[in-house]
């Protein structure tokens, strides 16, 4: 058995969907378009409908070059905004869709096919576009204006937080992740063996693996929860101000580079109390306090029941692809948590190694509050087993992670 190093190819998670609060014009402009729509069911149908008319609206302000280069982008933030749409409701309040109406349903072969008539916000739809997808995002006094105006409604406050800010930080579509091949450190190499079942013929390759939340999504963070907490901690000030209001009924979030004690406990790992407690936190760390608990907890409370619930995934997973020199992946590894603390995240041909470190995001609740953090850096390893005919045609490695629970 022999480690070896190997040409990786940098994998990066989702495209980045950081999404700024529109500003609203004194009287609103809307466009109306017609579009189809396909699905396994009405659902499904009347939300392709609307992000078919989206994109239709899209070639209005965006000219056919820039639609190309950054179409990914366009997509993924076409897809976002259609997230809430549902056959249940005709008019919305909020977003840049404003109104849908059902013009014709067919079905064929399982299929369902609707025409709908969408009417967008045109002036929220194109700054949500420039912002998210282009790139073209600006952050001015007005704008957190009116997030100290919605700050006031309890409706308003859980979009902001939850909606906009936790939600991505949650699903990972703002995460950048790193990986570079190195040498399986000789204290590990039996571990790994044993644990593989590797033979003396094959290869045991690692991969030391980074993951950071992008910097702008980061500092949109920042200005918008300062803009709407009620508190805001820094630093060495944040287990005083946490140990000080911690019998007010709160949410409370935690933005900062979590630092390891260095204990293979994932429960501690999981504990916004501990982790406060302990101080296991960077200096440039930030903990906001938000006094209008019960609306933020009661819209993040199925993250509560996942996060415990034995029979989801707790921790994200992970995609692990070697590919040959054509692109062909001649190895395929998906890698999850059990959910059980005990348990090793591995497979047949690779496992992971600082398994308490792959929490990025988590979330849980107590009698009187909520907390979430957000770990802006986590690194962790990959060892993964190779035999000697995948070695000799691997020529690139590729890892993703995705969300515990996969959405």
């Amino acid at each position: 058995m022999r480690s070896i190093n190997i040409r990786l190819v940098l994998a990066t998670v989702a495209c980045s969907l950081i999404i700024f609060l529109p500003s609203v014009a004194p009287a609103e402009e809307t466009d109306t378009v017609i579009a189809t729509g396909i699905g396994k069911d009405i659902e499904a149908a009347i939300k392709n409908a609307a992000e078919n008319a989206l994109t239709q609206i899209v070639g209005s302000f965006v000219d056919s070059n820039k639609r190309v280069e950054r179409v990914k982008e366009i997509s993924g933030a076409v897809k976002n905004e259609t997230k809430k749409i549902t056959s249940s409701v005709s008019e919305y309040s909020q977003g840049t869709v404003q109104k849908i109406k059902v013009l014709d349903t067919s079905e064929d072969n399982g299929i369902i096919r609707v025409t709908a008539q969408v009417t967008v916000r045109i002036k929220a739809f194109q700054n949500y576009i420039k912002e998210t997808a282009l790139g073209e995002a600006k952050v001015d006094d007005d704008m957190f204006s009116k997030v100290q105006v919605e700050k006031k409604q309890s409706a308003g406050l859980s979009q902001i937080v939850i909606d906009r800010v936790l939600a991505d930080a949650r699903s990972l579509s703002v995460l950048n992740v790193a990986a570079t091949v190195v040498e399986v450190p000789e204290d590990l190499k039996g571990w790994a063996a044993q644990k593989l079942q590797a033979r003396d013929t094959d290869s045991l390759v690692g991969v030391r693996v980074e993951a950071n939340y992008k910097d702008d999504f980061l500092q949109n963070t920042k200005d918008t929860f300062e803009k709407t907490a009620n508190r805001v901690f820094r630093g060495r000030d944040i287990h005083n101000g946490f140990m000080s209001n911690l019998q007010r009924k709160s949410f409370w979030v935690l933005v900062g580079d979590l630092e390891d004690d260095g204990e293979d406990n994932d429960k501690n790992r999981m504990s916004s109390l501990v982790v406060m407690e302990r101080k296991k936190i960077s200096p440039d760390a930030m903990l906001y306090q938000f006094e209008k608990a019960e609306p933020l907890c009661r819209a993040a409370k199925p993250w509560h029941r996942e996060s415990y619930d034995d029979k989801k995934n707790r921790l994200p997973s992970l995609v692990i692809d070697v590919l040959d020199a054509s692109g062909k992946k001649i190895l395929n590894e998906y890698i999850s948590d059990l959910g059980d603390y005990n348990h090793n995240m591995t497979t047949a041909n690779a496992l992971v190694v600082n398994r308490y470190s792959l929490k990025p995001f988590a979330y849980q609740e107590s009698a009187d509050s909520c907390f979430s953090m957000v770990d802006t850096k986590i690194t962790f390893g990959v060892i993964i087993k190779m035999t000697d005919e995948q070695l000799k045609r691997a020529k690139s490695i590729k890892i993703a992670l995705s969300p515990a629970d996969g959405k």
